[in-house]
């Protein structure tokens, strides 16, 4: 897009785009100082005490709310979900070695049948 010589809001354009660069060379020198992250660092941390403790209040209210009505709480289905887990390897280490040993030749030979000579016979 070339300029147009005689546009009366190319100045006003170049100005505000000025100001734009301007602002965010400043917002950027001062959010990376050390100084602004202790500062916010200072104002964050009593919001997010507030909401971990109330949180926790939550959850401590949902598990009596939901052990009332006999229902499993997030805890309960974690453990499930990991005995699960750990049948489901311990199922499948099990088909691996039923398949490997059907697989795999026969160790031993197999036994001859012995048939009964009479004594002295050669």
């Amino acid at each position: 897009m070339s300029a147009d010589p005689f546009d009366p809001l190319a100045a006003a354009r170049k100005m505000r785009n000025a100001g734009f660069d301007s602002w965010a060379k400043t917002t950027q020198q001062i959010t990376s100082s050390a100084e602004y992250a202790r500062a916010m660092n200072a104002l964050s941390q009593p919001g997010l005490l507030a909401t971990a403790l109330l949180r926790k209040a939550v959850e401590r209210a949902m598990v009596q709310f939901l052990a009332q009505l006999n229902l499993p709480s997030r805890a309960d289905v974690g453990a499930i979900s990991q005995r699960l887990t750990r049948i489901e390897m311990v199922l499948d280490d099990l088909g691996a070695a039923v398949e490997s040993l059907r697989a795999a030749p026969s160790q031993t030979p197999k036994a001859q049948p012995t048939v009964a000579r009479p004594r002295g016979a050669a």
